[in-house]
């Protein structure tokens, strides 16, 4: 079974090297383009370009990828046989005040030291000097513009309905100490779609960074049971 990983807000690959080293699969993660803002749903059609034809695969959505799989998973492929969503969401993960997003505009999104007060909400107390160093240079490589452009994407989004389109077996993975999706996100989900399970595993918002042992482990268990109910 091959699985495809769509990144967090970041868009690349390279944080994501120690979880698809751990997964018992041939795992890839696609990386989204840094020289243009793309909408969901543009990214939907960027993803959906890139996806295997005929080998069947699990999509693994990390935080802002969400919405791309839901709109992949409405479009009822043949040989997509399950979606797993970690730390994610499909609507606006959280109330967004107005004052919020006009504090993105004018946020220093390159600074270190945002990013030090950040890590309770990032690692929490997993956090360590090499992941901080590593969350820092993927950010540094952003342009400030699409940072922004993808956070307020993520503050408004709302695929609800093309989630709800769904029919493969679907699994949300729930950092325990996840300190930026908050728990009613999985939870409408799972009221949503009778195809969801959730399960949830001790760590921080970027738990396949963390915890990426942990995650592999759980994506695992998951899809073995779906190949012994196949």
């Amino acid at each position: 079974m091959k699985t495809i990983i769509l990144p967090g807000l970041d868009g690349s690959a390279d944080l994501r090297r120690d979880f698809a080293d751990s997964l018992p699969y041939d795992a890839s993660t696609i990386s989204y383009p840094t020289d243009k803002e793309l909408s969901y749903q543009a990214l939907s059609h960027f993803v959906g370009s890139k996806l295997p034809r005929e080998e069947d695969f699990v999509l693994i959505a990390e935080s802002f990828s969400g919405p791309v799989a839901a709109r992949l998973g409405a479009r009822q492929l043949n040989n997509l046989k399950a979606i797993v969503f970690v730390a994610s969401f499909v609507k606006r993960p959280l109330p967004v005040p107005e004052q919020l997003l006009a504090f993105l505009d004018r946020a220093p999104l390159h600074s270190e030291r945002m990013l030090r007060l950040a890590r309770p909400f990032t690692f929490g107390r997993w956090g360590n000097g090499w992941l901080d160093a590593a969350l820092l240079e993927e950010i540094l490589e952003l342009p400030e513009s699409l940072i922004r452009f993808r956070l307020t994407q993520a503050l408004t989004v709302d695929a609800m309905e093309k989630y709800r389109k769904i029919k493969t077996p679907m699994l949300y993975i729930r950092p325990k100490q996840d300190r930026v999706v908050w728990s009613p996100a999985s939870v409408d989900m799972e009221a949503a779609n009778p195809n969801l399970s959730i399960e949830t595993v001790k760590g921080p918002h970027f738990l396949l960074q963390a915890r990426p042992d942990a995650a592999a482990k759980t994506v695992a268990e998951f899809v073995e049971h779906l190949q012994v109910q196949a």
